[in-house]
């Protein structure tokens, strides 16, 4: 998250459409142009600020948010649980895109062909083996129970939720400086890798989950820019992706789960996967603990959390909360410097963003198309100390959209595709259509 606005004020109005929900309320950024663009993408990052870049060109359906993404907290907020989850394309998608848009499956219309392999690999192994298949972009492994039976998964209860108050936001800045001479925090308890992997055709399954009051993590892995990188000869890049311990404010030597806590004022939590990157996310910064996003063209972030009023006018963002999805290639790089791809519209969308010190809403704002976008009118109630929201961006087709969830929405581990149909096309949404010409304009 950057200060920055993504576009005019005449524009920003016209991008969203902030309507009442079924009494909760939700921002539909509908629209989103299908034509081929270009970003600039780190080749590689080096010491000495080497930092390459070459277009990489995306179109249609969410792009480039189908790309990996990964959350990122500002606080101060107390983040009680999330969810990550990706629609099982077991076949195409049997759900009706927005008006004007291009339902893009590519990405995930090979999930089921790389579930069949996996399970013809678990044949060929004995019970109890571990077994290892890239499934939906992400590597995963279990171990082996099938033994040739039926390979239909038994799939979690479906989550029916209701909906209820608030509304989202736009843009902040980077973090404190990390100090270079600090201690890493003592281990604690690591997340699992356990993953959902299959919801049936339609429905959305869920591929990382956290309970702060369980301290429960699946899936996921707790990152900040924590990490002072350094060489023998002096040359650094500053601050870089590092484990982060379970106070969500020092360093941890590896994955730890983080604890029921309010992240302070101007500190920031960056979430991604729990899959390594090990040379195969692209360019990462030197020294750097980087993971795999969350990708794929059809994708729900959920979280619950608190945002409680500090006062603070310390630093460039004190009481300021928020939360916002980003291009993971942004964060494995540069997240807030020259070598990044954010600059020129890799993607970025806040979900929910204070924008002035104090204020009691936040606010949702979309950077795309070198950084053009918008930004809703109108925010959702910030929840202040002793209450939470539950808040959902879901992105699909060529639509971006937030919900406010009800109170008894249970995180279960699959979400009905009829559940996310309902949020997208109520009848009291008017969304309105983003004009496909925005983004043509140089940054």
């Amino acid at each position: 998250m950057h200060n920055f606005i993504a576009i005019g004020a005449a524009l920003a109005a016209s991008v969203a459409t902030v309507v009442a929900q079924n009494g909760s309320t939700a921002i539909q950024f509908s629209g989103i142009p299908q034509r081929i663009r270009t970003y600039q993408k780190p080749q590689q990052f080096q010491f000495g600020g080497n930092c390459p870049m070459a277009a990489q060109s995306y179109g249609n359906g969410i792009a480039p948010l189908d790309e990996e993404l990964s959350m990122v907290f500002r606080g101060p907020i107390s983040i009680k649980q999330i969810a990550v989850y990706t629609e099982d394309t077991t076949s195409h998608s049997k759900r009706t895109p927005q008006p004007g848009s291009h339902h893009g499956n590519h990405g995930h219309q090979h999930f089921h062909k790389h579930r069949k392999e996996a399970r013809a690999e678990e044949a060929k192994r004995a019970v109890g083996d571990e077994v290892v298949a890239t499934i939906n972009g992400q590597v995963v492994s279990w171990a082996n129970n099938y033994n040739g039976g039926s390979s239909t998964p038994t799939p979690g209860p479906v989550q029916q939720p209701a909906a209820s108050p608030a509304v989202p936001a736009n843009a902040p800045a980077a973090p404190a400086a990390a100090n270079k001479n600090a201690s890493p925090s003592p281990p604690a308890a690591a997340p699992s890798s356990a993953l959902s992997v299959s919801a049936g055709t339609g429905n959305f399954a869920r591929q990382a989950y956290y309970n702060a009051a369980s301290a429960t993590a699946q899936g996921l892995t707790f990152l900040a820019n924590n990490l002072w990188a350094e060489n023998s000869a002096g040359q650094t890049v500053g601050n870089v992706l590092g484990h982060v311990a379970s106070n969500g404010v020092s360093q941890a030597n590896s994955p730890t789960i983080l604890e029921d806590c309010l992240i302070p004022d101007n500190t920031e939590i960056i979430i991604s996967s729990n899959q390594a990157c090990n040379g195969g996310c692209g360019a990462t910064a030197p020294m750097s603990q980087a993971y795999h996003g969350f990708e794929g063209p059809s994708k729900i972030f959920i979280a619950e959390y608190s945002m409680p009023v500090t006062g603070s006018r310390s630093g460039l963002n004190g009481d300021k909360p928020a939360f916002w999805v980003l291009n993971t290639g942004a964060v494995n790089t540069q997240q807030y410097g020259a070598c990044s791809c954010w600059a020129t519209g890799c993607g970025e969308f806040d979900v929910h963003e204070v924008l002035q010190s104090g204020d009691d809403h936040g606010y949702a704002s979309l950077h795309m198309w070198g950084n053009y976008g918008g930004q809703a009118p109108q925010g959702v109630a910030r929840p202040m100390e002793g209450t939470t929201h539950k808040i959902a961006a879901v992105m699909t087709g060529s639509t971006v959209h937030v919900q406010v969830l009800d109170d008894g929405f249970g995180f279960g581990t699959e979400i009905a595709g009829s559940v996310v149909q309902g949020w997208l096309d109520d009848k009291s949404v008017q969304p309105f259509v983003v004009d496909t010409t925005l983004g043509d304009a140089p940054v």
